[in-house]
């Protein structure tokens, strides 16, 4: 059962009990200013739920502004390890250019104590993160 936790009209956060994961679902684009303060939204209740898996939902994204990118990758991604999250399921879009973006993020947290599981279907992302 989910119990959410923030909703604007560019995502929704919610605490899925079953998978004991956040759930941060991209529903719209967004960059720079909005993008990063629902990022930092996402780390609080990371906190504030002691949370280690978290499901990040970037199907209906079809590309990512590469300076948000570099971002999550140099200051929001070590973050979140700091608070806790141990595993993060990616669900991200059917494109090719989807793909790649999350490819090209996820190679560069290579070094990071860190394990992350990319899909395109949600049910397999959860799966996967009940199995943590």
């Amino acid at each position: 059962m989910s119990v959410q936790e923030r909703c604007t009209s560019t995502y929704t956060i919610e605490w899925d009990g079953e998978v004991e994961a956040v759930v941060h679902t991209w529903d719209d684009f967004a960059a720079k200013g909005s993008f990063r303060r629902g990022c930092e939204e996402l780390l609080e209740i990371i906190e504030s739920r002691g949370a280690r898996k978290t499901l990040i939902d970037t199907s209906r994204i079809r590309a990512h502004d590469v300076g948000d990118q570099e971002w999550l990758r140099d200051d929001w991604v070590p973050r979140t390890i700091e608070a806790g999250v141990e595993y993060t399921a990616v669900v991200y879009g059917e494109s090719a250019v989807a793909k790649i973006d999350m490819e090209d993020l996820l190679a560069n947290l290579d070094h990071l104590d860190y394990t992350t599981k990319m899909t395109t279907d949600v049910d397999a992302a959860r799966a996967w993160l009940a199995e943590r």
